[in-house]
């Protein structure tokens, strides 16, 4: 059956299977990428370059330029060429300058969008990989997870309680669940594009995997930003509008004052009573004297030292690892009063670490910070093992298994100016979760090995109204017994919980005692800390009953104070914001 671009959502799956020559198990072949970018180009929108003139030499003319240069240029070509060399020479050592400067901030900019460039999971020779989401091709297999940006247009091959986001493309506030299905009709809005996932917007819930079909400007939103073209020029920024409005007042001082001076040195040539005589080399030099007066006015440095400072500024916030897309930018920081900035991540490492976790009655302190797997665990002054007790071994099978975070080392440039690669450890999706599996090797134990103990049958995604999340597994021994493992916010969690186990032993869970829990997580909720609640319990019902079914007797294990840790040097900037009477 033919394939229309229009359509790839009425399409077979096995068409589009096809169509892009792809397997939805493997992916594409590494080898045929360079043949796919020969006939797709990359996952980008084409840039409108500027000219160098547009980049380099406009930004450094003004009236005030102009008018220097076109007097100096009369002035030499009446013959006193001397008089202008100091204001030439000014002149073009301050634009070689600037331009020098305007293009290390090019290049700057351009390695940081390199670096800053968003990535994406794709399947390509059955093996996952993370590559920059302008490397993707159609029939690319992506992988999709909850608060990904979708990286390209795609039909949805794989799904579980997958929701995406897509008001930034249609307006619409409310998630749009996305299935696998075949729709028939051919003129179907957007809007009601269920199996498809489009660029741009955002996996609300679950996860779940994408078939490439349009990249770049084959896209939904790369059709709107072509037919808008929304790359337009940009206005002059307040300080250079207020420049040129100096510069047209002077300006005009100037060309007043310079016909005045003309007509009265002219006159008082021409008077008998004058000293010189009145030809066309003494009217030459009265004019050049009255030009050269007329400019003295004019402070020379001025818009090219304005110009100058502000891309100096780009340069400097490029090496600190700052993306400027242009000058008005710089201008605004000056006039800034009022900082709001997003904590996690931000004022955050956006590393979250297990400092605490309680269990079997008791709490326990971990050691170590970040993703790195090396800590250890003490009850008070205590270093202790935990891998002998049966519950605690229940908690982390809950930790681990109800978990779609993963862990990776990476190579990378922690800051521009710094030319040498370090290798980081960073998580593949959520960094709740990824504490957790951090939290699991500092017991001496690995996730890898505890996932092959079970069999995952089913997931219930977080929610933001229930506020947990719960996976259905199955144990791969012989009794084959499944479990429903869930976390989620301590006060929701325990609601559905009726039991807690304690060193392998069920007690009852009742007001009295839920209260004592939710004392403590208090606690630590106030010191600042993310408190993540874990429970469990053997299914005993189908698999495909109902969330709520599911959901219900749970047993309590205990629950984790997870901290953001602060990045390095975070104090001392607000404390120089603070100082400069910057409000943060």
């Amino acid at each position: 059956m033919p394939v229309s671009k229009e359509s790839y959502y009425s399409q077979q799956i096995n068409d589009l299977i096809d169509y892009f020559q792809t397997n939805l198990d493997t992916g594409l072949s590494l080898s045929e990428m360079e043949d796919r970018y020969e006939k797709y180009g990359y996952n980008t929108f084409p840039d409108i370059k500027k000219s160098l003139w547009k980049i380099y030499i406009s930004p450094l003319l003004n009236f005030l330029i102009l008018l220097i240069l076109i007097t100096g240029i009369i002035v030499v070509i009446l013959g006193e060429g001397d008089t202008q060399i100091i204001t030439f020479s000014v002149v073009i050592i301050n634009s070689i300058t600037a331009i020098i400067q305007q293009f290390r901030a090019q290049k700057a900019l351009e390695s940081l969008r390199e670096i800053s460039a968003l990535k994406t999971t794709v399947i390509r020779d059955g093996k996952e990989f993370e590559i920059k989401t302008r490397e993707l091709v159609p029939g690319d297999i992506v992988v999709l997870k909850q608060g990904d940006k979708v990286p390209a247009d795609g039909r949805i091959i794989e799904h579980m309680n997958l929701s995406v986001d897509e008001a930034a493309l249609t307006g619409e506030s409310e998630p749009v669940e996305k299935r696998t299905l075949d729709l028939d009709d051919k003129k179907i809005s957007i809007q009601n594009q269920c199996n498809m996932v489009f660029m741009g917007t955002y996996i609300h819930t679950g996860r779940g995997k994408e078939l490439v079909t349009g990249t770049g400007v084959e896209t939904e939103i790369g059709k709107i930003s072509q037919t808008l073209n929304e790359m337009g020029s940009i206005e002059d920024i307040p300080l250079t509008r207020k420049l040129n409005r100096l510069g047209y007042i002077l300006g005009t001082i100037v060309i007043i004052n310079l016909i005045i001076l003309i007509i009265f040195k002219l006159i008082v040539l021409s008077s008998p009573l004058s000293p010189l005589e009145f030809n066309q080399e003494n009217s030459i030099a009265a004019i050049s004297d009255s030009i050269i007066r007329a400019m003295n006015i004019v402070p020379v440095n001025l818009p090219l030292l304005s110009t100058l400072v502000l891309i100096t500024g780009v340069l400097k916030m490029a090496q600190m690892g700052v993306v400027i897309k242009n000058l008005s930018a710089i201008e605004s920081l000056g006039r800034v009063s009022i900082i709001a900035s997003d904590k996690t991540g931000t004022i955050t490492k956006n590393e979250m670490t297990v400092e605490k976790f309680w269990i079997n009655e008791h709490e326990y302190t971990v050691t170590g910070s970040g993703y790195e797997g090396e800590g250890q665990i003490f009850n008070q002054d205590n270093q202790v093992s935990l891998t002998d007790n049966e519950t605690f071994i229940r908690f982390l099978d809950a930790i681990v298994l109800n978990n779609n975070a993963k862990l990776e080392f990476e190579d990378v440039k922690i800051r521009l100016r710094d030319k040498k690669e370090k290798a980081i450890r960073r998580a593949l999706g959520s960094p709740t979760e990824a504490a957790l599996l951090v939290l699991t090797e500092k017991t001496g134990l690995y996730p890898y090995d505890i996932k092959n103990k079970y069999h995952i049958i089913k997931e219930f995604s977080f929610n933001s109204e229930i506020k947990r999340m719960s996976t259905i597994c199955e144990a791969s021994e012989e009794d084959e017994e499944r479990f429903v493992f869930s976390k989620g916010a301590p006060e929701r969690l325990l609601e559905i919980c009726s039991k807690i186990e304690i060193n392998g032993t069920m007690k009852e869970l009742d007001e009295n005692f839920k209260n004592l829990i939710l004392d403590i997580i208090n606690k630590r909720a106030n010191q600042g800390y993310r408190i993540l609640a874990i429970a469990y319990n053997k299914l005993k019902i189908s698999i495909d009953s109902k969330r709520e079914d599911v959901e219900r007797n749970l047993i309590f294990l205990g629950f984790v104070s997870i901290m953001d840790p602060p990045r390095l040097g975070v104090r001392e900037s607000v404390e120089e914001c603070q100082t400069g009477g910057i409000r943060v």
